[in-house]
């Protein structure tokens, strides 16, 4: 909808540049800004609250992020078997018809009363725009909340609110300035969890904040921040991952600071006596964990629910031009036990934006050249010079080679060698790498 919504509004700037108008006029991005016709019985939720806005037309904040994408959003957030709708909006300055509303986004909680959709509650946002809309169960108890986060028009100064609905009412719980937030289930118990990356104002350093809930409320006294390594300076990614003896932690991602391009990692680790996460400051990886390309985040790459991080690997056999394409060994590590393990071995091609994953034993024994067709790269062995595997940029209509591994979200292809055993084909698997 966002992208549709974008590309008309440039349409409509296109047609009136090319007519002839030396300008456009505030009412004119005034009606650009407004949300089209959703249907699906959204179009009675839209005329309710500009009917309660007393004719004005909202401007819709449609969020740049999270699992949420739309400003009007139908769910049951209190569980008691009703639909509620939650619309995010602004209102027009220029107009002078809510100028105690000004410039700041707002949550309005609508119900059906006698068959109308009716606003029950509408509470001023934190900031001027929506970074991310997300609505999970965190309490278990058939509830669901609200999980916003707001953004300066520049995306960079970001409050994360986290709202319940109780008693036809919309309460914030709590809010953090945060860099990075996750929901998923952190420490093995099944549900879906809250974990924020924030930077108070009066914190030198990030701190880890995990939200726990118990009896069906959170338990927001108990709250204690995990500061995180002082090479920190954003936070990119959060991974919950298993450890040794059934322990459950976290690897967090972060840029470091000396290279905003750089990343670095931490372990934080769950106390479940205490039902809080702790950093490991026995064993911190510092150095070890540091990698200069931002594609290169912590992920489970052989599901077996360990997290492994990235290691970038200088070792000899690439012999590619650069032109095309930039390759790198990597190695995937797990740091989780007393000693660093290797648990997988592959190629890193930035300019695909993909890892290709090889057999152990071919570390060291093989060379990474330039394929005569444009984009692609051939796998050889280093003794004999014999083709092993080749990536395989197809042109619009070609087909595969039979056989071949298709790299997900692209068109390119992995194309096995005949003299590759079985063995190492299974072990040969392309990942897409994304941010």
């Amino acid at each position: 909808m966002a992208k549709r919504l974008c590309a008309g509004i440039l349409a409509l700037c296109l047609a009136v540049l090319l007519g002839g108008c030396g300008s456009i006029s505030f009412q004119n991005v005034n009606e650009l800004l407004r949300a089209p016709a959703m249907g699906q019985g959204l179009d009675e939720i839209q005329k309710a609250l500009k009917g309660y806005l007393g004719g004005e037309e909202p401007q819709y904040k449609y969020p740049k992020g999270g699992d949420e994408r739309s400003p009007i959003i139908r769910t049951d957030l209190n569980g008691d078997g009703r639909e509620e709708a939650i619309l995010l909006y602004s209102v027009s300055e220029a107009t002078g018809l809510h100028p105690d509303k000004g410039s700041s986004v707002y949550v309005a909680v609508m119900e059906q009363v006698e068959g109308n959709w009716t606003v029950i509650q509408d509470v001023r946002g934190l900031s001027t725009e929506v970074a991310s809309l997300e609505v999970a169960d965190l309490l278990g108890d058939g509830s669901l909340q609200l999980i916003i986060g707001y953004a300066s028009a520049n995306l960079t100064a970001k409050v994360l609110a986290l709202y319940q609905y109780l008693d036809f009412t919309l309460q914030e719980t709590m809010n953090y300035n945060y860099s990075r937030y996750e929901i998923g289930d952190f420490t093995g118990r099944g549900g879906q969890e809250l974990v924020v990356v924030s930077r108070e104002e009066e914190a030198s350093r990030l701190q880890l904040y995990y939200v726990p809930a118990r009896d069906g409320r959170f338990v927001t006294e108990e709250i204690e921040p995990v500061t995180l390594d002082t090479n920190f300076i954003t936070c990119v990614g959060i991974s919950p991952s298993a450890g040794p003896n059934d322990t459950r932690l976290l690897v967090v991602d972060g840029n470091s600071s000396t290279d905003t391009g750089a990343l670095t990692s931490q372990l934080v680790y769950y106390e479940p006596k205490r039902d809080v996460f702790i950093a490991d400051e026995v064993n911190p990886l510092r150095g070890s964990a540091g990698r200069s390309s931002p594609l290169l985040l912590s992920r489970d790459v052989d599901g077996d629910g360990i997290v492994e991080i990235p290691q970038q690997r200088n070792l000899p056999g690439i012999q590619t031009s650069g032109s095309s394409h930039t390759l790198q060994f990597v190695d995937w590590m797990d740091f989780t036990g007393q000693e660093a393990a290797i648990k997988q071995f592959g190629l890193m091609d930035t300019t695909q934006r993909l890892y290709v994953s090889f057999p152990e034993d071919w570390r060291g024994e093989i060379l990474v050249e330039d394929s005569s067709q444009s984009g692609g790269w051939v796998v050889k062995a280093r003794a004999s010079r014999q083709v092993l595997l080749s990536l395989l940029a197809l042109q619009r209509g070609e087909d595969p080679p039979l056989g071949a591994l298709r790299v997900p979200g692209s068109t390119t292809y992995l194309v096995f060698s005949s003299r590759l055993a079985e063995a190492e084909r299974a072990q040969i698997n392309a990942l897409e790498l994304t941010t």
